[in-house]
């Protein structure tokens, strides 16, 4: 080991990765844990930065990074949640005690899970993933493609410690992983490169999970597995084993995945060095895409005449006329990517949130909605700076206090003035402080004003 990696052979590796970059496009690279040996010395500061300073010739050519904790990854916050190391700063969108440990990132047309096999604990003899957690970003996902990464393998392959620790546990995360679309887990912890059919007993292997192992990245290598765990009403059936260093490119063509595992001539060292050795595809159904509000549902459903409309088909949609429809969600508009144009006044649209992920928009009309306070400030602002040429239409708060987006003293001094002055009688100063317009100044103006305040940093 050098300095806690094997550096000579993670260097060739990223290495060859830059190279395959300039045939595939390679988007960005998940490392599933064991970054570091961790022994005694040098400190562990010393062996991370050694890994990343690596791990820059990926980030220098547009390869973004993503990585899961490990058993010899020790005080991860502090190096993969820390703006200390901005290109390697993980997520933080995953469960209480998991921060930058459990995470969901969406990329194209796909959703990356990292999980942290050992629950966010500092103590890595327990061997489990945050289930509930996984099932609501599952159930919230609305993209075809499902990866779903951890370190320790699903079913136990050589190591003992791996989640069959908890076997109806892992029954229940398989089932979930099968439920939403995934096709894979990859995981790391044995050193070697292995690639198994998880048989799930119906007779069908065509729609059975297969789980990838990848620890191959430096570490030393380890003997073919046993799959002698405690595999329930599975069966862990070997497609491909190497005893040899390397790593795995999956390339996603719309619907199609193709996965390649890029294995090191030994006797070809240096670039270029690693070979196809094994590869496996598969193909997914799309999902249709989520409509909560039924009059949107509708509407799309008939201006493309598909009753469940993909995202592929959302694609279509480049002009919306939806005024005055009665609508209150634009949930799943985000997927109309060619959107132009909106029509979406006289509705009952208080946020627009769907339309955020959207830069193609030359004209938008949202006049006579309830906008919120947030909405207005914010989300227009937001929509505006993503498509800054573009004609956005809104009417402005009933509100003149609020009408400036600041939150600050001169709205409190406004409405307590008014309240010293008890309201009585039309004049500017109360009309500008009765928020709620129920002819005076009372506490429900004070808590709109709050609500204001609490919206808007």
């Amino acid at each position: 080991m050098y300095n806690g990696i094997n550096r000579p052979i993670l260097e060739e590796i990223a290495n060859d990765i830059v190279r395959q970059d300039g045939l595939h496009k390679i988007d960005l690279m998940v490392f599933t844990g064991d970054l570091i040996e961790n022994s005694d010395m040098p400190p562990i500061q010393v062996q991370y930065e050694n890994w990343m300073s690596v791990m820059r010739t990926l980030t220098d050519a547009g390869i973004h990074v993503l990585c899961c904790r490990g058993n010899h990854d020790s005080d991860w916050p502090a190096y993969f949640g820390s703006d200390a190391y901005p290109l390697f700063k993980q997520p933080d969108n995953g469960p209480p005690g998991e921060q930058y440990m459990t995470y969901s990132k969406k990329h194209q047309n796909a959703v990356f899970i990292v999980l942290d096999t050992f629950s966010g604990l500092n103590e890595f003899s327990t061997c489990r993933i945050n289930l509930p957690w996984l099932q609501s970003v599952l159930s919230d996902n609305r993209q075809p493609h499902v990866f779903v990464f951890g370190h320790v393998p699903a079913f136990k392959a050589l190591h003992e410690d791996c989640l069959d620790d908890y076997p109806q546990d892992r029954d229940r995360f398989w089932q979930t992983l099968a439920l939403h679309g995934a096709r894979t887990y990859m995981c790391s912890h044995d050193h070697f490169y292995d690639r198994a059919r998880i048989d799930d007993g119906d007779g069908d292997p065509d729609n059975d999970l297969q789980q990838l192992i990848v620890a191959t990245a430096g570490a030393p290598l380890y003997p073919a597995p046993h799959y002698n765990g405690d595999n329930g009403i599975y069966q862990p059936i070997n497609q491909f084993h190497a005893m040899q260093f390397g790593y795995m490119i999956v390339e996603v063509n719309d619907l199609s995945v193709t996965m390649t595992w890029m294995q090191r001539d030994n006797a070809l060292p240096g670039m270029g060095a690693y070979f196809a050795a094994d590869s496996w595809d598969y193909q997914v159904s799309p999902r249709p895409v989520s409509f909560p509000d039924v009059n949107l549902r509708q509407l799309i459903s008939h201006i493309l005449g598909v009753e469940n409309p993909t995202p592929r088909h959302m694609l279509e949609l480049t002009e919306l006329s939806a005024d005055d429809r009665m609508i209150r969600d634009l949930e799943g508009l985000q997927f109309a990517h060619n959107l132009h144009t909106a029509d979406l006044r006289n509705n009952q649209i208080e946020s627009i949130r769907a339309l955020l992920d959207l830069d193609q928009l030359s004209r938008v009309d949202l006049r006579d909605n309830p906008l919120s306070i947030q909405t207005y400030c914010r989300e227009v602002a937001d929509l505006q700076q993503r498509n800054p040429a573009a004609k956005i239409h809104v009417d402005p708060p009933k509100h003149s206090l609020l009408s400036d987006c600041s939150a600050n003293e001169r709205d409190l001094d406004i409405l307590s003035q008014a309240w010293l002055q008890t309201c009585i009688g039309e004049n500017a100063f109360c009309t500008r402080s009765d928020l709620d317009q129920s002819g005076g100044v009372d506490l429900n103006d004070l808590r709109i004003l709050a609500e204001f305040w609490l919206a808007i940093p």
